[in-house]
């Protein structure tokens, strides 16, 4: 009993230092050099500390009896408008069992992932002066769409789509084809309130059973 005590008597408590980082060797190990009123140290970053060091931060640095030391926090860093890098080794899980969870930007916020990114909610607000989306591929699912636009302006080299049905209100209607225009339906109804105008170089009208014209007058030549 007496020797184990005499053992840990012996041994150095860790301790605690200031110091700056000089250089960053690149080895997983003890990446960052630190310079102490004590010495120097090749240390490694702490879990608990987020912000990834740079060269010329102020640290504060922990040295255990095994010689291991790490980077507990940074203290200063010598550009305040420097950029600050938070990284984990692994995942990263933020979780918030009650209360909102704000992200906010002077300027600009981006997320970017090398495979995915997903967005899992109840309601989905999305609110912008201008708004740009560049998509590969796009596949939507909704139950309900609804837009409401005072101008809408589609430049497409393909358009397929498969409706059950299409109902279309409009004030007015302006088309153009400049090839071909071609129409496939079992019933077609066109109806005219007021005036009714088709005009062509040749004009063919056939039919396998009957023709039917029925008007008040009817002028031909």
């Amino acid at each position: 009993m007496l020797s184990i005590a005499r053992k840990l008597s012996d041994t150095p408590p860790p301790f605690q230092a200031v110091g700056t980082i000089t250089a960053r060797d690149g080895a997983e190990a003890s990446p960052w050099r630190v310079r102490a009123a004590s010495g120097d140290y090749e240390a490694r970053r702490a879990v608990s500390c987020l912000v990834e060091p740079a060269v010329d931060d102020t640290v504060l640095l922990t040295v255990l009896p095994t010689g291991e030391c790490y980077v507990l926090a940074i203290l200063e860093r010598a550009e305040a408008a420097a950029p600050a890098t938070l990284t984990v080794p692994g995942d990263l899980h933020v979780a918030l069992p009650g209360g909102r969870f704000t992200v906010a930007a002077k300027e600009s916020v981006e997320l970017a992932a090398g495979r995915e990114v997903s967005v899992a909610t109840g309601r989905l607000n999305v609110n912008a002066v201008d708004g740009n989306v560049v998509l590969q591929k796009l596949t939507l699912l909704a139950g309900l769409v609804r837009a409401e636009s005072e101008s809408v302006r589609t430049v497409a080299a393909t358009v397929d789509a498969v409706v059950g049905r299409l109902t279309q209100r409009l004030g007015r209607s302006f088309r153009t084809v400049e090839e071909s225009d071609h129409l496939r339906a079992n019933h077609i109804d066109y109806r005219a309130k007021e005036h009714l105008s088709l005009h062509a170089d040749a004009a063919i009208v056939s039919a396998n059973e009957l023709v039917k014209v029925d008007a008040e007058q009817i002028h031909l030549g």
